[in-house]
This record gives structure tokens, sequence and C-alpha cells, in this order.
């Protein structure tokens, strides 16, 4: 049986004013993890959530190893991983 890991991150623009920077899917090989999250990488600005902060953005992988985000490229772009999790499951 072969294992198959699905990541899921969480990231955080550090301004309201910070684009996504949608070749960074590309780049990470993820996709969003719901519609509402599509919905809001297509926004040309950040909204702020009912604490004040950035509102977060979704995304997901699936893999067969041990994968990490580019973490110092989402930075550069003005984006922070703020929660990554790994859920393993078996399949054959």
């Amino acid at each position: 049986m072969a294992k198959q890991c699905q990541h899921v991150i969480t990231l955080t623009a550090k301004n309201i004013f910070v684009p996504f920077p949608i070749d960074m899917l590309r780049y990470d090989r993820c996709y969003p993890y719901s519609k509402d999250d599509s919905i809001k990488i297509r926004g040309d600005m950040r909204t702020i959530d009912e604490t004040g902060n950035v509102e977060s953005i979704t995304v997901t992988k699936a893999d067969h190893k041990i994968w990490k985000p580019a973490v110092e490229q989402w930075g550069l772009f003005g984006w922070i991983i703020s929660k990554h999790e790994t859920q393993s499951t078996l399949w054959g």
C-alpha cells in the first residue's frame, strides 16, 4: 500500500493591500482548499476578520511524500504560512 499525504496550508497576508501570488500555487503545486478560498484569492484587497486580523486563505496539496511549502518564497510576496497540517492515509 502507498501512503498519500494531504497538506493543508493556511496563509495570511502581511497587510490588506498585498495581492495573492497566484504563481506560488503553481510553484508549490497547490490549489485552493474551498470555493470560498478561490473567491478570496481573486479579490484585489484582503479583508479584515472580526478580530482585526487579515483574513486567511487556505490551500491544499496531495502528495506521496513528505513535503514542505516554500516558506521563504511566500514571504517574498508578503504572505506568511501561519499553519501547515499534514494528514496521512493509506491507499492501494
